[in-house]
């Protein structure tokens, strides 16, 4: 086997055990519970960037590459901000939190186009 086709081999196996990783972490997210009383948003990054999140013009982190972060908050609506790490994209995103639910924001990618979807799982 040449050097090139087990390079590609091992690649595609990096890759595929990467998204199953990041899967299962996402389903951890999904699964979160939030404290009584509160809900939580859950940033769900699916894209190659890093993002940094701003709440309300709160910095609470940043969001790695194909990775999530979640904050607990009280009931009620918040204007979720994000910043492209190393980057020039910005999204934002209003979100309702209601108490005992998860409200997500998910970034992904096209190409070089970046989108933001806000949703709610309900339990």
């Amino acid at each position: 086997m040449s050097r090139w086709m087990l390079w590609a081999l091992t690649l595609s196996v990096a890759c595929v055990m990467g998204c199953d990783d990041y899967e299962d972490d996402a389903r951890k997210g999904r699964n979160y519970v939030p404290p009584e009383g509160q809900g939580a948003i859950l940033v769900e990054n699916e894209s190659s960037s890093d993002w940094n999140v701003q709440i309300d013009g709160q910095g609470i982190g940043r969001v790695a590459s194909y990775s999530f972060l979640i904050k607990d908050e009280v009931p009620g609506d918040y204007r979720v901000h994000l910043d492209q790490h190393n980057g020039s994209e910005t999204k934002d995103a209003l979100v309702g939190v209601q108490a005992g639910v998860l409200s997500v924001v998910q970034i992904d990618e096209d190409g070089f186009d970046f989108k933001v979807n806000a949703f709610t799982l309900v339990p």
